[in-house]
């Protein structure tokens, strides 16, 4: 159903540009890395104090695989949200913007900033430009 709404709509070059999903995941990447290497500096403390070797390498591994999953856990509720904002907005714009006429203004601008290749065509509601 969303594929067929986002084709007739003629909005497949949204579908395709996955931006949203690539800057959260290179987010989560750095994230894990920053874990891994607070735990790493904690290992290396521990290790001073314990006078034992070869545990800073596990530190980090073990900091690096959970940050990674917990941001990836966190970043992947985000991107759905985004996902569905998008959905939302595509199904039923102009009750968006009679419901939140301020917000809809802003997100048919950022819309047209971010995809102008694509055809606007709509009627006017609230006093906006939305897609029809």
């Amino acid at each position: 159903r969303v594929m067929n709404l986002f084709k007739t709509r003629g909005w497949s070059t949204i579908i395709s540009d996955n931006l949203i999903n690539r800057l959260l995941g290179i987010m989560c990447l750095g994230i894990g890395v920053l874990i891994g290497l607070f735990t790493l500096f904690v290992s290396f403390l521990v290790e001073e104090i314990e006078s034992q070797s070869g545990w800073a390498g596990f530190g980090f591994f073990i900091g690096f695989v959970m940050g990674l999953v917990l941001s990836g856990l966190m970043m992947g509720l985000l991107a759905n949200a985004v996902d569905s904002i998008i959905v939302c907005y595509a199904e039923c714009p102009a009750e968006f913007g009679d419901s939140h006429p301020e917000l809809a203004g802003g997100m048919q601008r950022t819309w047209s900033q971010a995809w102008s290749s694509l055809e606007l065509t709509g009627q006017t509601a609230a006093g906006l430009h939305l897609y029809s």
